[in-house]
């Protein structure tokens, strides 16, 4: 978690940074999910996705996370109970195994794309 406050306050510190969303970008950003979370669209990603769903993540809602898995047709939903938005920011027991399945995901994309074996990530 120290790791985490750091980067927060040293965003915080940061006299561009802006706390807080207007409400013109979460109007847009609710129209892009609804809009990329949709059958049609998310039926055309056919690249290999690895979508990771925090389970404390207080920013995004996990029915667009399901919505998207159920209709993308190589996407790979994972839930971590304990994860929040930033999970790559998290503690380190949520941290450590998010960036090896992570990178494990990549490296079977990498060496032909072959199956991979959730099970065998973490």
């Amino acid at each position: 978690m120290a790791r985490y406050e750091h980067y927060r306050r040293g965003v915080l510190e940061d006299g561009l940074y802006q706390d807080g969303m207007s409400f013109g970008f979460v109007a847009n950003a609710l129209a892009a999910a609804r809009y990329v979370t949709s059958r049609r669209q998310a039926q055309r990603v056919t690249v290999p996705v690895l979508l990771a769903q925090g389970g404390r993540d207080s920013w995004v809602a996990a029915l667009g996370h399901r919505r998207f898995a159920r209709y993308a047709p190589r996407c790979h939903l994972w839930h971590v109970p304990e994860g929040q938005h930033s999970m790559y920011l998290d503690r380190d027991v949520i941290r450590e195994p998010f960036l090896k399945r992570v990178l494990s995901f990549y490296e079977a994309q990498l060496t032909g794309g072959q199956a991979w074996q959730e099970s065998a990530a973490c």
